[in-house]
């Protein structure tokens, strides 16, 4: 019974030491200090400290200028060689307008969580978002582009942008079409002035260079000549005859066409009604009668048109007076004759 009572009490004991009331906590081993720079097992002597990596050392801005961010500008992988000279002549007329202290767009990676051009391709030309990019480095101005070919490959268009970082909107935009025949870098040069509003420069003109009498150009040649007017009165015109007025005939012709054909139409009439006295019966007479009737006044119209036509050709050649014939307008006829030292020019003037 004693030997019973002592294993059911040693199984109670052994039950509330393995329960969570029972247990023991460990206490935490103590934290370790930090082992400063020099000392403990960190301390070597041939050992020296990471280097830092270095920054890109930022443009301060220059007294009076506005800070300009300058992209270079994007464009076809066919104009990259051009590309490349048109970057250079932008950036030496943006730094030689003396308005700006012009920033690599370099010195903006500390501040942005991308590449500078990664940061402009992601904007999409949106210009809050492209204010952005230079906000924090106190810029005033974003300038940024693309160079591409036109639809027929004939002209490169220049596409330039000037944003306004604190006003976050765009200032100035410039498209200029640019013939492939002509100098593109250049030109493309002339776009960036138009978009900072720079003046073009000037062509230039070569000095004037004297000439001798035989380099002289014909203009020059022809302004010596000499000018000589001659006033020349041609000879009378023969007297016009009055049966050689073109109404006249013209009328008669008309007169004796009419006539010609109201006689072919009046011998038809005739010719039908003699049809119509030779016929047996009445209902074949009476068709016959009547054509004759219709050729009969088809004649007498044409009778009386070709006497009017005649009075009226009478009246022409009875009223035409050549001799009032309106005065001929004067005509000035220019002739060129060799002189002794030159070339004369005359002027023939015909009444």
């Amino acid at each position: 019974m004693n030997r019973a009572m002592a294993v059911v009490l040693i199984g109670l004991l052994g039950c509330w030491l393995a329960s969570p009331a029972g247990a023991q906590e460990k206490p935490a081993p103590p934290p370790k200090k930090a082992v400063e720079p020099g000392k403990g097992k960190a301390k070597n002597k041939g050992t020296k400290p990471p280097a830092k990596v270095p920054e890109t050392p930022k443009t301060p801005p220059a007294p009076g200028k506005d800070l300009l961010i300058l992209f270079p500008a994007t464009g076809d992988v066919a104009l990259a060689d051009l590309i490349t000279n048109i970057n250079a002549e932008i950036f030496m007329v943006a730094d030689g307008a003396g308005r700006f202290t012009i920033i690599n767009p370099d010195e903006l990676g500390e501040s942005l969580m991308m590449d500078a051009a990664e940061a402009l391709s992601f904007c999409n030309e949106e210009p809050g978002c492209i204010a952005d990019i230079g906000k924090d480095r106190g810029a005033k101005w974003i300038c940024f582009g693309d160079i591409k070919y036109s639809f027929d490959k004939t002209k490169v268009i220049a596409h330039l942008v000037l944003v306004d970082v604190v006003a976050r909107k765009v200032s100035v935009e410039k498209f200029g079409q640019i013939e492939k025949e002509k100098n593109v870098v250049l030109e493309a040069g002339n776009v960036m002035r138009d978009l900072l509003g720079i003046p073009r420069p000037q062509p230039k003109t070569p000095p004037p260079v004297a000439k001798g009498p035989e380099d002289k150009a014909p203009e020059e040649k022809a302004s010596e000549t000499a000018l000589a007017v001659k006033v020349v009165a041609p000879p009378p015109p023969p007297p016009r005859s009055r049966w050689a007025n073109p109404w006249f005939w013209t009328t008669l012709g008309v007169g004796v066409a009419a006539g010609a054909a109201g006689g072919t139409l009046g011998y038809l009439s005739y010719a039908k009604l003699d049809d119509a006295k030779a016929s047996a019966d009445q209902p074949t007479a009476y068709p016959l009668v009547q054509d004759s009737k219709k050729y009969a006044l088809g004649a007498n119209i044409l009778f009386g048109v070709a006497g009017g036509a005649a009075i009226g050709a009478l009246l022409i050649l009875l009223l035409d007076n050549p001799e009032q014939d309106p005065t001929p307008v004067p005509a000035v006829t220019p002739t060129v004759t060799p002189t002794g030292s030159g070339v004369g020019a005359s002027l023939l003037f015909s009444f």
